[in-house]
């Protein structure tokens, strides 16, 4: 039996605005004494019994005619001509698509637009509303509302979040600007915009100012209090609120899920590793997920007073201790009261010890809510398990389908689990805000401008692969937790083959820097080979546009993470599938590549999808000529096969020598070696030695980490294997 709940709160309101005309003139005579009203003198919005009761207890509150105006100004039930528009920012419509092409925002390097934006070309400064229960109201949908919000270090990512939004046809959506810069660039493009900050009171940003917060810093700690503001605003708005931080991208529409599971207060993402679901099942995880940490940069809030309760708590306690951690609060805040899970005899699925078994007909055992405790409205029965807070029921959105860094890019799981993918969160990742860009490029997520796919000369490469040996991972067999793949190697032997085998492909992958500084060319990212360690695809996610190729790529037989890894998987990550796809952060420093450290220049570089992607010029894919270094050849020798050009060239050649022979082809867009043996001669420059060498190390990172004894280091830095001037 399910959990009654109040019907959902769609939109089709009947909203009835009472003139309490009597009250009304004896409030304006005493506020125009000292603060005079717009004209229209305000109205009060009656919605609902709950509005009504409210407006009954600030009346009652009030302690005269000035105080009450306060309080219902302050409760969003007073209306004004700035808050009773259609929410546009900019007179645009909100459905317009994101003027991604010509901005800063989304440069090939990726980084905000020195250009701040002062309006409309030719105009003064946008009007950029503060937000309002009417202004949030306006763009809901069925009473849901999807905010984000970003100071201009982050413009990038709003554009790309928000054309990811209206490329799925999400309209009910709001980001909230917390400077100056970034509301009027984002009200020039006539987006769903609010200000966070008030410059009739002479702010241009919330105190946080426009660069990067820096995991862990004071900026950080006060921005995370943001969010709880938010949370508690649109709470009080009667929105239900799903809450994502900048770096999310929507793949698809969240609220049809959403609405799966009326009986939860608030369900939230997870940093689990591991699903609890089996293939096929789309359910929330099972109830022991919310022993894992729920993170908080995907939230949603069904509004009522129980979630009112959980946020003030969630605000007091982080009032208390400036340098927590928002989402360590929250999750310490929902555990408390949780009871201990329980099993019933001869069934596997987990119950509470209060309420009995957990499934019905109504409420499936794989629905996977906790129940907080002390919520005497529940029936027996119907839910899981004693939850947090004693107030609340939370559900944790399963792992596949609302995803973090790992859990997308690296396990891939939604294909593993054969779910549809809704989200993905670029955490887990080891290169920054450059890392977060990089990791979106890699899975054809993030938006650039037209000419970061057209424009240049590139090189692209294929690489030789090391075999994985037999044993190495069975992905038909499980071990010890029951559901770890099985592997017959020890973690010192596992973690020693992908050291191997990373040598292999980085020395490679050296050859390949240097032809693409010498012959100044963009190097796409290496090539490899299908293969059974790439896993399956199906044609229906790849024609979404979010599947993962298989090309050009480095591949990696070890996971990468801030501790020791078991049988070279992230503790926890026990569905890793190895070897598995790395993304570059794992291997190389994104946030390295283009820092400018002298001579030789920095070496630009596309993702390893850049040619599968439906943005890149098909004139550029069709350009490409092969490049085939061959040990019979003396001279250039050109060929065609299969319709494409084909140059073989003598090997061994260096920098200048390799430059006068490929003279012909200086202009092609897209030059293809299909090997890097002895592919490249040297450079006669000899200082240029020096020079490459000094600019590798600063590009290559470092694999972490093997299991060692207290006091020993079990990390290795990639750069050891290049470090010989020679190879």
């Amino acid at each position: 039996m399910a959990v009654a709940r109040p019907a959902r709160r769609g939109g089709q309101r009947t909203a009835l605005f009472a003139t309490f005309a009597l009250g009304f003139v004896v409030l304006v005579s005493l506020l125009n004494r000292g603060m005079p009203l717009p004209s229209h003198t305000g109205r009060i919005l009656v919605e609902d019994q709950g509005t009504a009761d409210e407006l009954f207890q600030l009346a009652k509150a009030a302690s005269n005619a000035k105080d009450f105006a306060a309080r219902l100004q302050q409760a969003g039930l007073m209306l004004d001509d700035a808050s009773s528009g259609s929410g546009s920012s900019s007179g645009g419509s909100s459905n317009s698509a994101v003027s991604t092409g010509g901005s800063k925002a989304s440069t090939g390097s990726g980084k905000a637009g020195t250009d701040k934006a002062d309006g409309a070309k030719g105009g003064g400064k946008l009007k950029v509303p503060l937000l309002s229960r009417d202004l949030a109201r306006s763009h809901a949908r069925d009473g849901i509302i999807i905010v984000t919000w970003a100071n201009y270090h982050f413009f990038d990512f709003v554009l790309n979040w928000v054309e990811h939004m209206q490329r799925h046809g999400i309209k009910n959506y709001l980001v909230g600007a917390m400077d100056v810069d970034t509301g009027q660039a984002l009200a020039a493009q006539g987006l769903n915009v609010f200000a966070m900050y008030d410059e009739t009171a002479g702010k241009e940003d919330t105190g946080l100012g426009t660069g990067d917060f820096g995991w862990g810093s004071p900026t950080f700690h006060k921005m995370g209090r943001q969010k709880v503001d938010l949370a508690r605003t649109f709470n009080e708005y009667g929105l239900d609120l799903c809450l994502c931080d900048v770096d999310t991208v929507w793949i698809n529409d969240p609220t049809e899920y959403f609405e799966r599971f009326p009986e939860a207060d608030i369900l939230a993402s997870s940093d689990g590793l591991t699903p609890s679901n089996p293939k096929g099942d789309d359910n929330l995880e099972a109830v022991e997920a919310i022993h894992s940490a729920m993170n908080i940069g995907l939230l949603f809030f069904r509004h009522s007073k129980n979630t009112s309760r959980f946020i003030d708590a969630w605000q007091k306690q982080l009032d208390s201790d400036s340098k927590a951690w928002d989402q360590n609060v929250f999750n310490q805040v929902a555990h408390v009261g949780l009871v201990p899970f329980q099993t019933l005899p001869n069934n596997d699925h987990l119950v509470s010890p209060v309420y009995g078994a957990c499934c019905s007909a109504a409420m499936p055992c794989r629905a996977s809510l906790a129940l907080a405790a002390g919520n005497t409205g529940l029936t027996a029965g119907c839910l899981h398990v004693l939850g947090a807070n004693h107030s609340l029921v939370f559900g944790v959105l399963p792992i596949a389908q609302f995803a973090s860094g790992h859990t997308f890019f690296v396990q891939r799981l939604f294909e593993f689990q054969e779910v549809k993918p809704y989200v993905v969160h670029t955490t887990f990742q080891y290169g920054g805000t450059k890392g977060k860009r990089h990791r979106l490029r890699e899975a054809m997520l993030w938006y650039d401008p037209p000419e970061y796919y057209s424009e240049g000369l590139f090189l692209s490469v294929d690489l030789a692969y090391p075999a994985t040996p037999d044993g190495f991972q069975e992905q038909d067999k499980v071990m010890m937790e029951g559901v770890r793949f099985k592997t017959d190697w020890t973690n010192d032997a596992m973690a020693d083959l992908h050291l191997k085998n990373m040598r292999e492909q980085l020395l490679q992958l050296k050859t390949a820097f240097k032809l693409a500084m010498a012959l100044n060319r963009t190097i796409i990212m290496p090539k490899a080979r299908a293969g059974r360690w790439l896993g399956a695809s199906t044609g229906k996610l790849c024609s979404l546009g979010y599947c993962m190729h298989s090309c050009h790529r480095l591949l990696a037989w070890c996971d990468k993470y801030w501790g020791p890894l078991e049988f070279c998987q992230v503790p926890g990550a026990f569905k890793m599938r190895l070897p598995f796809v790395a993304p570059m952060d794992h291997v190389l420093e994104p946030f390295n590549f283009d820092d400018d450290i002298g001579t030789p220049p920095p070496i630009p570089f596309r993702e390893y999808s850049f040619l599968q992607n439906e943005r890149t010029p098909q004139a550029l894919k069709d350009s490409k000529v092969v490049i085939s270094p061959a040990t019979d050849a003396t001279k250039v020798e050109e060929l065609k096969e299969g319709g494409k050009t084909v140059v073989r060239i003598p090997q061994g050649q260096t920098d200048a020598q390799l430059r006068e022979l490929l003279a012909p082809y200086k202009d092609v867009q897209l030059l293809h070696f299909n090997t890097l043996h002895k592919a490249f001669g040297g450079w006669e420059d000899k200082a240029m030695v020096g020079k490459f060498q000094h600019r590798l190390s600063h590009m290559m990172g470092f694999f972490c980490c093997k299991k060692v004894k207290e006091g020993e280091d079990g990390g290795y830095a990639y750069y050891r294997f290049l470090e010989d001037p020679k190879t």
